[in-house]
């Protein structure tokens, strides 16, 4: 792959993975529209790897002072996907390659943002809330439905307060990174990338994550978090 296919998929990659427009489906849209050749499996890992830096650098001042119990809520989230991931992964190429399978993507988890306007929450997660949220992280294996979105709208809707529900969701995304890359361990060991196409895409799925995070962040605080949810309608 070319170095300027790199870097405008990392650029996707650490932009739609945390803003809640799906980063998978960004991407298969993406080499669609654009005729790019399909990125190998390893180009694929390193940028997930990359977003998954993101999280630890946000997260670097309280990372490991989160209680023992935040832990447990977040395996307990994790396990739906888990089951989900399984079931469909022999499905799920086919899926992606589908142009209206991405466009009813889109419109359900447009639907999910829109319906979070206003939504000021006061509660904690529980053991309730981290199972239904954990539900709604493995639906956004399918397609188009973005796993940040899904999360976060899933506990405003649960009357989770703002700052948790960014929280938890950020937490839950680092085993699902990490598990979805160990199901491609046998492709990985198949794949090969350039180290200049690597890095490019790698640095810039980093920084454009860091940066989405902010952009999160400011959306949730000043109650415009929905409004991604036209962006996908549309």
């Amino acid at each position: 792959m070319s170095v300027l296919q790199a870097l405008i998929l990392g650029i996707i990659q650490g932009l739609t993975e945390f803003l809640p427009i799906s980063s998978s489906g960004h991407l298969a849209l993406a080499q669609k529209i654009m005729g790019f050749e399909v990125a190998p499996v390893s180009f694929d890992v390193l940028i997930h790897v990359a977003t998954l830096g993101a999280i630890l650098w946000w997260l670097k001042g309280k990372l490991w002072h989160f209680p023992r119990w935040t832990w447990v809520l977040v395996g307990l989230g994790t396990i739906p996907a888990v089951i989900f991931g399984l079931l469909v992964k022999p499905y799920i190429e086919a899926m992606f390659n589908d142009i209206n399978s991405l466009g009813w993507g889109f419109i359900i988890t447009g639907i999910w943002l829109l319906a979070t306007s206003h939504k000021k929450g006061t509660k904690n997660i529980e053991v309730k809330s981290a199972s239904i949220i954990g539900v709604a992280q493995a639906l956004a294996i399918l397609p188009s439905i973005s796993r940040s979105g899904s999360t976060i709208a899933t506990a405003l809707l649960l009357g989770i307060k703002r700052d948790e529900a960014m929280t938890f969701s950020l937490l839950l995304a680092i085993p699902a990174i990490v598990g979805a890359q160990v199901l491609e361990a046998d492709s990985l060991l198949k794949s090969r990338i350039g180290w200049t196409a690597g890095v490019t895409g790698f640095v810039a799925a980093l920084i454009t994550g860091i940066i989405a995070l902010k952009l999160i962040q400011i959306a949730l605080n000043t109650d415009k978090f929905h409004k991604f949810g036209w962006y996908c309608l549309i």
